[in-house]
Parts: C-alpha cells; sequence; structure tokens
C-alpha cells in the first residue's frame, strides 16, 4: 500500500511497520485476555442467578404444597366437626 502510494520504503520505515505489527499483535492478546476474563465473570453470575431462580421456584413449590395441605386438613376438620354436630342431632 505504501509502494502504490507512493512512499519511501526505506529499512526504518520496514522496521517500523514490523514494530507496529507487533504492538497490534499484543494489543490483539491483551483485548482477547480480558474478553476471557469478562465471559467467565459473566458465566458465573449468570450461574449463580441460575441458581437463585431454582431454589426460588422450589419454595415457591414448597408453599404451595403446605398451602394445599393446611387446605385439605382444614376440609377434614370442618367435615369431621359437620359429621359430630350431625351425631349430636341424631342422638337428640
Amino acid at each position: 500500500m505504501l509502494y502504490l502510494c507512493g512512499y519511501n520504503l526505506s529499512v526504518p520505515v520496514r522496521i517500523g511497520l514490523i514494530a507496529l505489527a507487533g504492538l497490534d499483535a499484543e494489543t490483539g492478546v491483551v483485548m482477547l485476555l480480558y474478553l476471557d476474563l469478562a465471559y467467565e465473570e459473566w458465566k458465573k453470575k449468570a450461574e449463580g442467578k441460575r441458581q437463585k431462580a431454582e431454589v426460588g421456584t422450589a419454595n415457591a413449590e414448597r408453599r404451595m404444597q403446605n398451602a394445599e395441605l393446611e387446605t385439605k386438613a382444614e376440609e377434614r376438620s370442618t367435615f369431621n366437626a359437620q359429621r359430630k354436630r350431625g351425631r349430636r342431632g341424631r342422638n337428640r
């Protein structure tokens, strides 16, 4: 590209281009390291959120089961109370 533009391609210019290529490679390595670390941190955060969601879902399911058991127990006690009242009424 430099040759086509008519620039001088002396030895110092070529050394400068090699140095720029080295800087570019170093910058790319640093960027890849940063992206790798950022990705690992993102995965850890996502895993933590997923685990919290699973725990929240499990807690909600347990609360629903407990509510169902309480409702059934109340229905049984109401049914038994009605049966007792019915027996009392027949005996009188």
